[in-house]
């Protein structure tokens, strides 16, 4: 279901699906987003400049934030059956993407109230429950890492 506006009220939304925003004082691009169309030249440099420091560290041992577009990068052959080179790490590596674009004013995202859950905390966590379920007296929330997770105030270097 769409929403529906008169015609004195601008249209707010940009997409219709799960990810549509609303942003305030903005007008929606007219154009249409070709995520296979052709990358700005610009961009690509400093990306290319970007990644350059890191060629002589091997594939799957640089920073996530490095092999996220070191993946998406490299050339692969298409279709292929099976699309197992893209893994948690780089899903991870555009959490943190988003969670740095959610810092930035105005917010790019319709509410304030958008929650991240970082995939590693989120992993940890499961594997953890394992032993909550065994003794939960033993588990502890308060004062530990995940307290810092849930609140926000770690990791730091995002």
């Amino acid at each position: 279901m769409s929403a529906e506006f008169g015609p004195s009220v601008p249209f707010p939304h940009i997409g219709d699906n799960v990810t549509t925003c609303m942003r305030k004082g903005l007008e929606p691009s007219p154009a249409i987003y070709d995520p296979l169309g052709l990358v700005d030249p610009v961009k690509r440099d400093n990306l290319l400049q970007h990644l350059k420091p890191h060629e002589e560290i091997p594939h799957g041992e640089a920073h996530e934030d490095i092999e996220f577009y070191r993946i998406l990068i490299t050339p692969r052959p298409w279709p292929i059956k099976e699309y197992g080179w893209l893994v948690q790490n780089h899903i991870a590596a555009y959490i943190r993407v988003l969670i740095q674009r959610s810092k930035q004013d105005p917010n790019p995202f319709w509410s304030k109230r958008v929650a991240f859950i970082d995939s590693w905390f989120l992993e940890s966590w499961v594997h953890d429950y394992k032993e909550f379920e065994a003794k939960p007296e033993m588990v502890k929330f308060k004062g530990s890492g995940y307290e810092g997770l849930a609140s926000g105030l770690i990791p730091t270097d995002i």
